[in-house]
């Protein structure tokens, strides 16, 4: 599933086990259910959904514990669902542990691919423009861009010396890379048209 269906799944989950839970009396246990949808955000990749998962968990135990009719000594039911908050936000803090661990675990990988591809096409003798060309490729299909273009913005230099005044002119350079000749045409063009 991706985040947003599981999301969903989950959101659906929690509020029918609250429903559940409001139409059982004190002493039936309903509310350790709560933990499978705490558990099914570990399948997600967003480290707050545990969080606020926990937080409606705790806050939809809280309201049912004060409208269930009592089904068991009361004191036994607060105790009850005392234990059950501490296991909810034990279950919500491990699953953003793993979360976080895993987001960690892909960015390292992300960037480990990215990095043993540009190594191989950076090997043996190569001109300038073929090392840019080549590593260019390689960066845009690491962020899925399929052609990329690199600019350094830089040299900017003002008429006048008066520090925090709008200087009617100034000057800067742009170093513009492509490997796609019409992109930089076009990008260059709309720089130029940008700046007069």
């Amino acid at each position: 599933l991706r985040t947003p269906a599981l999301n969903r799944v989950i959101g659906r989950l929690a509020a029918a086990i609250f429903f559940v839970d409001v139409d059982t009396s004190l002493g039936i246990a309903v509310w350790i259910l709560y933990v499978i949808p705490l558990a099914l955000t570990m399948l997600g990749r967003d480290e707050d959904v545990p969080i606020m998962g926990a937080v409606f968990c705790t806050a939809a135990m809280s309201i049912t514990l004060l409208t269930d009719a009592a089904g068991i000594t009361p004191w036994i039911g607060y105790l009850n669902r005392a234990f059950g908050t501490v296991v909810m936000w034990v279950v919500a803090w491990l699953a953003r542990s793993l979360i976080n661990t895993r987001n960690r675990v892909l960015a390292e990988e992300w960037i480990r691919g990215a990095q043993t591809e540009l190594l191989e096409q950076l090997q043996g003798d190569q001109t300038l423009a073929e090392i840019g060309e080549r590593t260019l490729a390689v960066l845009g299909r690491a962020v899925d861009a399929p052609v990329g273009a690199v600019y350094n913005v830089g040299g900017m230099m003002s008429a006048g010396s008066i520090v925090n005044a709008i200087p009617q002119q100034v000057t800067f350079t742009v170093d513009l890379r492509t490997v796609d000749p019409e992109m930089l045409a076009s990008l260059d063009e709309e720089i130029v048209e940008k700046c007069e």
